[in-house]
This record gives structure tokens, C-alpha cells and sequence, in this order.
């Protein structure tokens, strides 16, 4: 890859987050980032976030874009290989007939992974009017389109940065939700989307404590707060999760549980879900993997760190 200046842009409901990066030595290098609060709704704040991120980085305008909101769907579904005679034909249905949509109303990408005898199959779609009207603002504004891609598979592609040759299941913790992903390597055995986020977890300990959020958050650990109690529901699916994976792939078991996104903020995560699930448990910030030319503590800032960091990571 040319030693150019490349941005990432990350799309939320309500945020736009945004880093520029150069690749000098196999190093990715920071150099600056951004935060945008906006309405999905509203094309005016989103083209006014674009507008400020294009003043910044002037003639740097090769972009990659992650997606993450409802005008995305992604689904996976296992088949045994020779079990359909048209693959595509049948990952097109099934999409279709899980969600209810009419296929002319989406562009739609998949990805297939062979696992002895199964054929995985990961496919995402996105709204064509949303999409449209997004590269609309990215036309006029001459920004490049490396590639869109979705969350799912930049969060597997950043725990892969670190934690190859390894079955690993990754769980990232957002306000608003939880994710499980399975892998090896490049393989993607299973994901799952919970909704249950952090924000659950500070307003069940609200409501025992009666503490501040901002105090919980000084010193959130096992031992201050009933944390067994308010993570109950992501621990049974959890379990869930693995037990999919054995029973599906019947191959050797996770090794390894990865801990990102907000669960950084729990003291005691990993030492928990080790005793708890008898698995190898740890915590990972991706940003540890970069070359930082800015402000630490703004990068941290960022909602979707983990996220704009796997993106960044695509072509690298």
C-alpha cells in the first residue's frame, strides 16, 4: 500500500467517528481523530460531520467505511458442502426469507468459509437509499471509497492482528449491546448480536445502589457492585454462544475468551468469565497494536474505537 494518508469513518445512528492513518515499516500510524454527534435522519448533520472531516484531511480523501446501524443486515447460516446446487441462489434466499425483504432494496456482499465437511456463510446487506444518499455526501465532498464493510468482520480481523492459530471467541460490549464472534484465523464459526449493552449493566446497579453513574464508574468491580447479578442475562448467552459452537462444528473447544469494547471498564472481567466458563480469559485494547501520533486520550474517546481500528486494518 502507497504511504498515503488514509481516513476511516465509522456511521452510527448518532455518531460519526473518523481517524486518519499512514502505513510506514508494517506500522499503522495514527495521526489524528475525530468525533461527530449526529441524527441519522438528518442528512444535513451528517453532511456537515463529512464536510468538517474533508477540511481536515484536504487532499487525503481515500476513505474506508464501516457501517453500524439498522439499515444493515447481517445474518450466517451453516450448509453441508454439494447441498445445493447454486450457492449464491441460496445465500440470496435465505437473506430474503429471514429478514422479508425485497432484494432490489439492498446491496448485499457474503463471505463463505469451508470447515471439513460445512460451508459458513456470513452475508450483510445495506439499504440502497440509505446507502445512496450517504455516497451522495462522500461524491461531492470527492472523498475515494476504498470498501464498506461491517462491524462484525472488523472486530474479527483486529483480534486476529493478535490471536492467531487460536479458537477465540471475542466478546465486545457496547452501550447498547453485546457481541459474540467465534473464529480461528480467518475463520468465522459463528457470531451473535445480544441486546444488552453497558448501559443495562450501569442502570441495574442504579437501581440496587442508588450510586451515580459516574460514581459506579470510578471503581466498577465485583467487589463494590452485585455485577454477578446485573451480567446474569450476557452470561446465559454466552454459554449459549459456546454451546452453539460445540454442537454445530464438534471441533476442539474455545481456548480463549477476548474482552473488548466496554467490558475495559469492569475491573475483574476476565478473572470472572475464567472461573465462571473454565476458559482462558483475557482483555484486549486494539489500540495497543498502533502507533499512536496524536492525543492518546482522544483516540480513547472515540465510541466505536475497536471497531474503526479492525476497519483501518483491511488492506493493510
Amino acid at each position: 500500500m502507497r504511504q498515503n494518508k488514509i481516513n476511516t469513518i465509522i456511521l452510527s445512528d448518532s455518531e460519526i467517528n473518523h481517524i486518519i492513518y499512514t502505513v510506514k515499516k508494517n506500522e499503522v500510524i495514527i495521526e489524528d481523530c475525530s468525533k461527530f454527534f449526529i441524527n441519522i435522519f438528518d442528512k444535513t448533520s451528517i453532511n456537515n460531520a463529512l464536510k468538517e472531516i474533508s477540511q481536515k484531511v484536504k487532499n487525503y480523501k481515500l476513505t474506508k467505511l464501516n457501517i453500524i446501524n439498522d439499515n444493515v443486515l447481517k445474518y450466517q447460516f451453516i450448509i453441508e458442502q454439494n447441498e445445493v446446487a447454486n450457492l449464491k441462489l441460496e445465500v440470496l434466499n435465505r437473506f430474503r426469507t429471514t429478514f422479508d425483504i425485497s432484494l432490489n432494496e439492498y446491496y448485499i456482499d457474503f463471505e463463505t468459509y469451508n470447515f471439513k465437511e460445512k460451508i459458513i456463510v456470513f452475508i450483510a446487506g445495506v439499504n440502497k437509499i440509505f446507502l445512496d444518499s450517504i455516497l451522495r455526501n462522500f461524491k461531492s465532498l470527492k472523498y475515494k471509497l476504498l470498501f464498506l464493510e461491517v462491524d462484525i468482520i472488523a472486530l474479527k480481523r483486529l483480534v486476529n492482528s493478535k490471536f492467531k492459530d487460536q479458537i477465540v471467541m471475542n466478546i465486545h460490549l457496547r452501550d447498547d449491546k453485546t457481541i459474540f464472534i467465534v473464529m480461528y484465523n480467518e475463520l468465522l464459526f459463528t457470531f451473535r448480536e445480544l441486546n444488552f449493552g453497558f448501559k443495562n449493566i450501569l442502570n441495574f446497579l442504579y437501581e440496587k445502589s442508588k450510586i451515580d453513574e459516574s460514581k459506579i464508574l470510578e471503581n466498577l468491580n465485583f467487589e463494590n457492585f452485585p455485577l454477578t447479578e446485573a451480567l446474569d442475562k450476557f452470561t446465559i448467552e454466552l454459554q449459549r454462544t459456546i454451546d452453539f459452537y460445540n454442537a454445530q462444528f464438534r471441533n476442539k473447544p474455545i481456548s480463549k475468551i477476548i474482552i473488548t469494547g466496554k467490558f475495559l471498564n469492569i475491573k475483574g472481567i476476565e478473572n470472572y468469565l475464567s472461573q465462571l466458563f473454565m476458559i482462558d480469559s483475557e482483555t484486549f485494547n486494539g489500540l495497543k497494536q498502533f502507533v499512536l501520533n496524536t492525543d492518546v486520550e482522544k483516540v480513547e474517546q472515540l465510541t466505536y474505537l475497536q471497531e474503526i481500528l479492525g476497519t483501518s486494518l483491511r488492506e493493510v
